[in-house]
C-alpha cells in the first residue's frame, strides 16, 4: 500500500527540484547547479520524475554545460594530469 505522507513529501520535494531553470538559475555556481542535476538524474533513474523534471534537467545540463564553456575549465590541449580533481565530474558535460 502506498503511504500519502511519503506521495506527498516526494511531490514536494520534485516541485523544490525542478522549478524553472531560468528563474533561479542565473545566479548559481556550476556546483550547485551540477547537484541540481544529479539529482534530477538520480529520480529519473528511479522513475519517480515526470516528463517536466526531465525537461528541467536537461535545460539545466544546458546551463551546466555553458558555464562550463565559458569558465574555460578544460582546453584541447590539456593532459589528464591538468585537469584538477575537483573538475573532472564536469568532463561529463563537456561536447
Amino acid at each position: 500500500m502506498v503511504d500519502v505522507e511519503e506521495v506527498g513529501s516526494k511531490m514536494q520535494s520534485q516541485m523544490r527540484l525542478h522549478a524553472e531553470p531560468e528563474d533561479d538559475t542565473a545566479d548559481l555556481p556550476l556546483p550547485v547547479l551540477f547537484d541540481r542535476v544529479s539529482r534530477l538524474h538520480a529520480l529519473a533513474s528511479s522513475s519517480a520524475l515526470d516528463q517536466d523534471g526531465i525537461r528541467t534537467g536537461v535545460d539545466l545540463l544546458r546551463c551546466c554545460d555553458e558555464m562550463v564553456s565559458k569558465l574555460g575549465l578544460f582546453s584541447g590541449n590539456e593532459t589528464k594530469e591538468d585537469v584538477s580533481t575537483a573538475n573532472l565530474k564536469y568532463l561529463l558535460l563537456t561536447t
